[in-house]
């Protein structure tokens, strides 16, 4: 969408092509891994691992990233129901997230349609994806948001604005997260007097 209507120009367009590419690639290495039942994430630490620096870090997580990776593969191939039944709940969370940008725009007095919140919010779901190794998306966002809005002839303040909000909900909804696993956590019981 963003190369065909908006046409961007420069590095946008360049950063937009070079997002595309990549995400193809890894779609396509994803899919034909599954189909294949290969376990990818595991070779690829194996290989980073052989390589030296870390090595001994890279090979602790293989005793349970072997079977997240199993269970995925799993899911994704020998159970088409519990693989609809995910795509469903993550399509469900990705309208409410288009929701939260509509509401956000409004809020922000920045009229928008529905359907224009949901473009943004997928384009903004690729970028995202495109700069995943930035930890914390610290400083990524927001110029994502900002070049985004900016596209979509919006303001930038209000993308800046609205990453923000975006983020000082993930910082609470992560903290409520924390308080109940803590609180949710079970207690051993305490030692009788008698016990050695």
């Amino acid at each position: 969408y963003v190369l065909a209507v908006l046409q961007p120009h420069g590095a946008a367009r360049v950063a937009a092509m070079i997002g595309l590419i990549a995400m193809a690639a890894f779609g396509s290495l994803v899919v034909g891994g599954i189909a294949a039942r290969l376990h990818i994430l595991g070779s690829l630490v194996r290989g980073l691992a052989s390589l030296g620096p870390g090595a001994d870090r890279l090979r602790q997580v293989l005793p349970v990233l072997d079977p997240a990776e199993h269970v995925l593969i799993q899911l994704l191939r020998d159970t088409p129901r519990r693989l609809v039944a995910v795509l469903a709940l993550e399509l469900a969370a990705q309208g409410f997230l288009a929701i939260e940008l509509w509401y956000l725009l409004s809020a922000v007095r920045v009229p928008t349609s529905m359907l224009h919140a949901s473009v943004i919010e997928g384009v903004t779901k690729f970028m995202n994806a495109v700069y995943s190794f930035v930890p914390g998306q610290l400083g990524v966002a927001e110029g994502t948001y900002a070049v985004i809005f900016g596209l979509f002839a919006l303001p930038a303040a209000a993308g800046v604005t609205i990453s923000f909000a975006r983020r000082l909900r993930s910082i609470v909804a992560a903290f409520i997260g924390l308080v109940a696993l803590v609180s949710l956590r079970p207690r051993r019981p305490a030692p009788s007097p008698g016990a050695v």
